[in-house]
């Protein structure tokens, strides 16, 4: 059994939403063992699969020659790039159709989500990204609202999970647990003021 704790969270500066109406809600994710960080992978695929509505987008961040690293059986396409301490990065999307490619594509791509920041699943092919530079090049990403969408971003070092959704299957403790994978279970809830 691996257990979970889930925190619901306020919606704070991470991300822009568009064309929302205020019903959003947002949920971390996280194993009870700091120990079995690794297990959210599966706990990723497992929950997808058992959704099991596709087609689900991912969108990641990372240098533009890591198409070379990657498989070429995957559509990956550069959604936007950008120049940082003189190499070129991009933001990349891929559509995924198939439980087959679902498995594929989390295989080859989640060790990415490590070292990077975006890492999104999600309903919806509607997520855009700004790039902005001051002192530091930031990333902004927008989330569109205007549909029943679910996106799942993998936070830092890939340690945690977030829901960020308006989708009445997961806005709920009670609703969302009742969607988790069957090896799955909740141990903690925590309340974010």
């Amino acid at each position: 059994m691996f257990k979970i704790e889930l925190r619901q969270e306020p919606m704070n500066g991470d991300f822009v939403l568009t064309n929302n109406n205020g019903n959003e809600i947002k949920f971390s994710i996280s194993p009870e063992n700091m120990d079995e960080t690794e297990k959210l992978e599966n706990f990723l695929v497992d929950f997808l699969l058992k959704k099991n509505q596709f087609p689900i987008y991912l969108h990641f961040y990372g240098g533009l020659n890591l198409l070379n690293d990657l498989s070429m059986n995957v559509d990956y396409q550069v959604v936007c790039n950008f120049d940082l301490l003189d190499r070129q990065w991009g933001i990349y999307k891929t559509e995924i159709n198939t439980p087959e490619s679902l498995v594929k594509v989390i295989n080859e791509t989640y060790s990415l989500a490590t070292w990077i920041d975006p890492f999104i699943i999600s309903d919806s092919p509607k997520v855009k990204f700004s790039i902005y530079k001051e002192v530091n090049t930031n990333i902004i990403t927008e989330l569109d609202m205007s549909n029943s969408n679910l996106y799942i971003n993998v936070g830092h070092d890939a340690n945690y999970l977030e829901f960020i959704t308006n989708d009445e299957r997961y806005l709920s403790v009670t609703s969302l647990s009742s969607h988790l994978p069957d090896h799955v279970q909740i141990s903690k809830i925590l309340w974010s003021k």
